[in-house]
């Protein structure tokens, strides 16, 4: 049994690398540089355009340390996740009246772990500008993902999903409320270019090769659409130059216990057409880029002996979106001028967003957690924290 285990990791081990040479020569531009007419002039991006991105954040502190512990953290959530059950039919919500039709929740909360590597200049011009480009991905659990870094040529460790994103033009409306143009291209047949006919390419969407796409802003012989909007936006705030240089300057490492609250609509998009928001809580461990990205090239040849980088920060927060799959088609519905009905609704779920942190809020006071900063993105936050050490 040993021995077809260890021909199994063999095999694995060959099938990557032929993977990583085929992707290697497929999607890679011959220049290492961030070609900024090039992106942002582009007609024909692939990936998903630019959408707004409405949520509320807030960061909290646990004066115990208990939350440390993933079971901790567990019991909060699940205690959460019942008083918004509860609450659904005791709280006088104000977009159900105008679609007659009642929230609900579906399913579970459900758990992961995202692994965020940052991009930046020297300079960080991106972060003093509030502009995020980061590749992403998403595994079950920390165990997953440790076993992934160290072991990361076995398929039973891989990330489920990998993405590249980009956010710009953040707008912060006070009280812990902003606003932003995200844009992304998601490796997987559900989203944009990529179907059953066009396949994406198969995980794990390593570092070695995706980090150099993400720096490039090119997809095999496509401009990526969040390249696309980073580069207009880097072109209007930051430089005229031709190109820039983007490298790995922050890797935040978030523990998401996520839940969704639905609705029936006409509204709705994607592959989760009936979510209305999405309810985050968040443990983020940040490092620095380097040491990170060093960490990541030692664990391919040394595996479980590599040292992984002294943690540079941790912290706890909320977050609560107006769920982009049913915002957009919302958005794009009233600025065509459809009726005056369709703005009036907007407002009503800007309302229930305000109704389900006022919820949040009674919940984490009860708790006994400390609400802390507010308003500012994890990227700024670990700029500050991180890089100003």
């Amino acid at each position: 049994m040993n021995v077809d285990k260890y021909i199994n990791k063999i095999l694995a081990t060959i099938y990557l690398f032929v993977v990583i040479i085929i992707l290697f020569h497929k999607y890679m531009p011959e220049k290492n540089t961030f070609p900024l007419d090039v992106l942002a002039l582009s007609k024909d991006p692939i990936g998903t355009p630019a959408r707004i991105e409405r949520e509320f954040k807030i960061g909290f502190s646990d004066a115990t340390q208990k939350l440390l512990l993933d079971t901790e953290l567990n019991k909060l959530k699940d205690r959460l996740y019942h008083k918004l059950r509860r609450s659904i039919v005791s709280v006088d919500w104000k977009a159900p009246d105008l679609t007659q039709r009642p929230y609900f929740i579906r399913r579970s909360p459900i758990n992961s772990v995202f692994r965020d590597i940052y991009l930046d200049t020297n300079d960080v011009d991106l972060c003093r500008n509030a502009l995020v480009y980061r590749l992403r991905h998403r595994f079950r659990n920390s165990k997953q993902l440790h076993m992934h870094e160290t072991h990361p040529v076995d398929p039973s460790y891989y990330p489920y999903r990998g993405e590249i994103q980009s956010k710009v033009n953040r707008v912060e409306e006070g009280g812990g409320y902003s606003h932003v143009r995200e844009a992304r291209l998601e490796f997987r047949r559900e989203s944009p270019p990529f179907s059953d006919t066009f396949p994406p390419p198969p995980p794990p969407w390593h570092p070695r090769i995706f980090l150099k796409v993400a720096q490039k802003g090119i997809f095999g012989a496509n401009v990526m659409s969040p390249a696309k909007v980073l580069a207009a936006a880097l072109r209007q705030k930051i430089t005229t130059n031709d190109a820039v240089s983007l490298k790995p300057k922050i890797v935040l490492i978030s523990t998401r216990l996520r839940m969704h609250l639905n609705m029936k609509t006409y509204f709705g998009s994607g592959p989760n057409p009936d979510q209305a928001f999405i309810l985050t809580i968040d443990r983020t461990d940040a490092y620095r880029g380097r040491e990170y990205s060093n960490f990541l090239s030692r664990a391919w040849y040394e595996g479980d002996d590599a040292v992984r980088p002294a943690l540079s920060d941790s912290w706890f927060e909320v977050e609560i979106e107006f769920e982009r799959n049913l915002s957009t088609v919302l958005d794009s519905k009233i600025i065509e001028g459809e009726s005056k009905k369709l703005f009036a609704l907007r407002v009503a779920f800007l309302e229930d967003q305000k109704t389900i942190k006022r919820l949040v809020m009674e919940f984490l006071r009860g708790s006994n957690f400390t609400a802390g900063k507010i308003g500012k993105s994890k990227y700024s936050h670990s700029c500050e924290s991180v890089l100003s050490k």
